[in-house]
């Protein structure tokens, strides 16, 4: 353990903010549009723990925009978004504050220690009017493609099966907003099979995610293929953030998928689903021993999607000491299917 200092906690060092920077680009020479992603980044000296969504305070021109941390890079960088409005205007560049960030009702402590809360006052590391970060909401831009990418992976090998969801994501940049239910062609041998719109997660851009489930007679053992025409609106819209007018471009053009080898795909092998790993995911608060009243979460990751049916959900048997604990599920998650559990 370090020893303590001007900051320190019972001990414990208390993180600070060692860097604070703009992690985002505009689309066009140095100034934003209306639609385009603003991404910031807010750097500590150890590593922490979020609760809630903390926010950072820019200043665009004379007000005070909140950007929303949404993901962590590591254990250590916090990555806050902001979408530019029409009203949105900076000659000048985006500043932040020595103050700009704030919990808004979530935490950042000490990780390992819930109750050693970080400093988040961003000092030096505060920017100035930064003339590489303009802002015009005034400006507008077509969204396009700038990225297709298959996020699934075959249970075993480089072949779904039967009951598999194959998932894909479409980005675009700038951001943009969805409406009905637009489809993506996947090229499964002679056949087209339609992904259909399940999310969207637009803070890198904007990613519109899809999702097909594998039928006993798809086959291609050349791996799928995703064609620079396979996006279409099905009746729906996608559309310029803020602006409902202008409508984005859904070619993939050089985005397109060929038939990737690690994709590929026959519906007629069998077999239910099995279990593909087990974890306990949770630590304990303080070194390696729970105390009373924490949770203890375990995943149950099946290599296949399933489905829970009946009155009385799964339990898992957990030996703590020479005593047998039960534990209720808790949720789900769709990756490749965990069924994640608690204690009672």
């Amino acid at each position: 353990m370090e020893l303590a200092g001007p900051d320190a906690v019972h001990g414990l060092q208390v993180p600070v903010v060692s860097g604070v920077g703009i992690f985002s680009r505009p689309n066009a020479s140095n100034t934003y549009g209306i639609g385009e992603r603003i991404v910031a980044t807010v750097t500590f000296d150890r590593d922490i723990a979020v609760t809630g969504t903390p926010r950072l305070a820019l200043t665009i021109g004379t007000r005070s925009r909140y950007a929303l941390n949404y993901t962590s890079g590591g254990n250590r960088v916090l990555y806050f978004g902001y979408v530019v409005q029409a009203s949105d205007v900076d000659s000048s560049g985006i500043s932040i504050g020595a103050g700009a960030l704030t919990l808004n009702g979530g935490t950042i402590t000490l990780r390992g220690s819930s109750t050693t809360n970080a400093n988040l006052g961003l000092g030096s590391h505060a920017i100035a009017d930064s003339r590489q970060h303009l802002v015009d909401g005034s400006r507008i831009a077509t969204p396009g493609v700038t990225s297709v990418l298959v996020t699934s992976r075959p249970a075993a090998g480089d072949t779904y099966r039967a009951g598999e969801n194959i998932r894909a994501y479409v980005e675009f940049n700038p951001t943009v907003t969805l409406s009905g239910n637009p489809q993506l062609a996947l090229s499964i041998g002679s056949q087209t099979r339609h992904a259909a719109y399940t999310s969207t997660y637009d803070f890198d851009g904007t990613r519109l995610y899809f999702s097909y489930t594998v039928q006993a007679s798809d086959v291609d053992a050349n791996g799928i293929s995703i064609g620079a025409s396979a996006l279409t609106l099905n009746g729906g819209t996608i559309t310029l953030r803020g602006s409902n007018t202008t409508n984005a471009n859904l070619s993939l053009g050089t985005n397109g998928i060929a038939n990737s080898g690690t994709h590929r795909v026959n519906g007629s092998t069998g077999g239910g689903p099995v279990v593909d790993a087990v974890r306990i995911e949770t630590m304990p608060a303080n070194d390696s021993t729970y105390q009373v009243g924490e949770h203890i979460r375990v995943s149950v990751t099946f290599d296949r999607e399933v489905a829970l049916s009946g009155a009385n959900w799964p339990q898992l048997a957990l030996t703590i000491g020479s005593r047998t604990r039960q534990v209720r599920l808790w949720g789900t998650r769709s990756a490749r299917t965990y069924l994640k559990n608690r204690d009672a």
